[in-house]
């Protein structure tokens, strides 16, 4: 099997299936590697002619650069039932067929042919109360509620289930991960809420407006307030869009991408991270830096211990400048029965102080003033986590108990 990759009306290069090898092959097309554009700098540069391979199976076979396209946990699901129901056996479908599937549908810029299964180019109005019940069922919805949650979630990223949805001036939900949104509206990622005491996405609001405070650059964020079929209430976690800017698609490659690196595999530091940023071209590498540094406290006083690397990103604009992508996935997240977080600090992953946060930010060149000026932002934005959780309408209980996590270090 072959598919095409495009970046915007560029055409990438080609990716091919050697079922026999057990591999698949990718090789530039020679006009894109002329045209001075890095799509991935570190493993995938386009000085590489010729065919190249990547066996690693945590990557499945692919270039990082096009295995940030794939979805996890939740979006995969929905396609593997849409390749069922096309009467392909998991075992059939590979890294390819699913790129095909994606096709214009992904995060970021880049798109694939064959788009296999896409849905018609048009806006369709969603109702996030009856996906947000399907998400919790799954299978057990008819067809045409399943068709729409794969036309609006099935292809993002994440373990949670989700959709892509534009959101209209009058407050209109309409399903349309690639068209231009229409005007006064925009594009966004709603987080469905299926535990039981739907707390989710309040918390994940909770935080959004914690890290502002601390100063980290994060999306708008909005709680969609709903009242579901009994009349219960719900609340569903909305962040906007960063790939997508004032029309034009923006190329994100996750750091798990960049750096081909498995991100169950908690071995990398924020130092590393910050090591990332002379390699290549950000446009604004002390800025950059700060942010890290900040993301990097606030996960360790705000308890998200979840800051695996593809919770981290870039942005890429159409000059082939990059930064460092705003922050997503800030919530609380302290996992199950260990203590140790994803990314490391000083070498630490657990007990981290205030003297290896410190330790860390000297590796990222930040001077001692500014890390207190930073670090003290940040703490006086997380001590005050029991209004933000307040004005989420996060419950007292949870307020509680998320206070015995939270870390307010000398």
């Amino acid at each position: 099997m072959k598919v095409h990759c495009f970046y915007g009306d560029a055409l990438v290069g080609q990716l091919v299936d050697a079922p026999r090898e057990g591999r698949i092959y990718f090789q530039y097309e020679e006009t894109f590697r002329r045209s001075g554009l890095e799509l991935s700098p570190i493993n995938l540069p386009s000085t590489v002619a010729g065919p190249v391979t990547f066996p690693d199976p945590a990557f499945e076979g692919l270039p990082g650069l096009f295995y940030d396209s794939l979805p996890d946990t939740w979006g995969r699901r929905l396609m593997m039932q849409r390749f069922q129901e096309q009467g392909l056996l998991p075992e059939q479908v590979g890294p390819l067929l699913m790129l095909g599937y994606v096709g214009n549908r992904g995060i970021g810029a880049l798109r694939y042919e064959p788009d296999l299964d896409a849905p018609p180019e048009a806006l369709g109005a969603l109702d996030l109360i009856s996906l947000n019940r399907a998400a919790g069922a799954f299978g057990g919805q008819p067809e045409a509620v399943l068709r729409r949650l794969r036309a609006a979630g099935g292809t993002a990223g994440g373990m949670r289930p989700k959709a892509f949805v534009v959101i209209s001036e009058e407050g209109k939900f309409y399903s349309s991960p690639f068209l231009d949104a229409p005007p006064n509206s925009g594009h966004w990622l709603v987080k469905f809420d299926t535990r039981p005491d739907r707390q989710y996405g309040r918390i994940e609001y909770a935080y959004s407006l914690m890290a502002k405070a601390g100063g980290i650059e994060i999306p708008e964020t909005r709680l969609l307030e709903l009242d579901d079929e009994e009349g219960n209430p719900l609340a569903l976690y909305a962040i906007r869009r960063f790939d997508r800017e004032r029309g034009a698609l923006l190329h994100f490659h996750s750091l798990a991408g960049i750096l081909h690196h498995d991100f169950s595999s908690p071995t990398l530091t924020y130092e590393r991270i910050a090591a990332l940023l002379t390699r290549i071209p950000v446009e604004k590498r002390t800025a950059d830096a700060e942010e890290l540094c900040r993301r990097m406290i606030f996960n360790v006083l705000a308890s998200n211990r979840d800051d695996h690397a593809k919770n981290f990103g870039f942005l890429m604009d159409g000059e082939g400048r990059w930064r460092l992508s705003p922050a997503y996935d800030l919530t609380f997240a302290v996992g199950k029965n260990t203590e140790r977080r994803q990314t490391g600090i000083s070498g630490q992953w657990k007990n981290i102080g205030r003297d290896d946060l410190l330790s860390a930010a000297k590796q990222m060149r930040i001077r001692a003033k500014r890390f207190a000026e930073i670090f003290n932002q940040v703490t006086t934005a997380v001590r005050d986590w029991p209004r933000y959780g307040e004005t989420a309408g996060v419950t007292l209980e949870r307020v509680a108990e998320i206070s015995r996590f939270i870390r307010i270090l000398p």
